[in-house]
């Protein structure tokens, strides 16, 4: 079996549509990924991170912009705080 290898990305959450989110990269990659069930935020958190414009860091899984490309954690960035 295969074991897939997270990866981080941060940028700015620019969609939010329930648990799915697009997660623009500071090298200027467009993420689209899924809010895993783990995760300890909630759709109303990514909302809340994308109105006020936060820059995030993500942990993710998976290829992006595909149905298997799972955010496992999403914090604010430079604050180490998972939201």
């Amino acid at each position: 079996m295969t074991q897939t290898r997270a990866q981080r990305a941060s940028g700015h959450i620019t969609m939010v549509q329930e648990q799915r989110f697009r997660l623009f990269t500071a090298t200027g990659q467009g993420l689209l990924l899924t809010l895993s069930h783990k995760a300890s935020l909630r759709g109303e958190d990514l909302n809340r991170l994308h109105q006020e414009h936060t820059p995030v860091e993500v942990l993710y899984e998976g290829p992006p912009n595909l149905a298997t490309g799972v955010a496992l954690e999403v914090r604010e960035a430079g604050t180490g705080v998972s939201r």
